[in-house]
């Protein structure tokens, strides 16, 4: 048996490819251009886009769930009534009450400047981040309603504009120039 393994080892020996075919196959197995290289580049893209998508989702998921949770503590906080810090129908008396916030109180909707006055304000929080809390007092019915500003941040950042009704209370959540604001009154329609 040994005589028939030496005649295989010399017959695969003695077989060798011509130096002109290897150096062609060793020059396409290197080339930028050769099908493995490409199959790797579209595999990488397709798990970079995969990873991208995925936390998309999560993003998107996690944004969905705290501003759902932001609405709420606006509905609790405007259900409290909690008594103003600063009671004065002027913002800059309020803001100037209210030193520990570096962010303007004064909403930039028009609507909010033109159809409703403002009784006072005291310090909140939104989703853990420092906030105003503003009395207002609408004029066609003296309804009050609690407007809430806070700045956009970490922690505000992921806030999308929302309109919706929890615990008898309607909360309107908008943001607006690095600001996130949530406008609280009774819901009407729930009683």
């Amino acid at each position: 048996m040994r005589s028939f393994e030496r005649q295989i080892r010399e017959y695969y020996l003695s077989k060798r490819l011509d130096d002109g075919c290897l150096r062609e196959l060793l020059r396409e197995t290197r080339s930028p251009d050769s099908r493995s290289w490409l199959g790797r580049r579209a595999w990488s893209a397709l798990v970079a886009a995969a990873v991208i998508a995925l936390i998309g989702a999560v993003a998107s998921n996690w944004s969905v769930r705290f501003t759902r949770g932001l609405t709420t503590e606006i509905a609790i906080n405007h259900i409290k009534k909690m008594d103003m810090q600063v009671e004065t129908p002027h913002y800059e008396v309020v803001q100037a009450g209210l030193p520990r916030l570096d962010f303007p109180l004064l909403p930039t909707r028009p609507d909010l400047i033109e159809s409703y006055d403002l009784v006072g304000g005291r310090y909140c929080s939104l989703g853990g981040s420092p906030a105003a809390q503003l009395r207002l007092r609408r004029h066609r019915d003296g309804e009050l309603v609690t407007l809430y500003v806070t700045r956009l941040g970490m922690r505000t950042g992921g806030v999308h504009a929302e309109l919706t009704s929890q615990h008898g209370v309607r909360v309107e959540l908008w943001r607006e120039n690095g600001l996130v604001y949530g406008l609280a009154c009774d819901d009407r329609s729930v009683r």
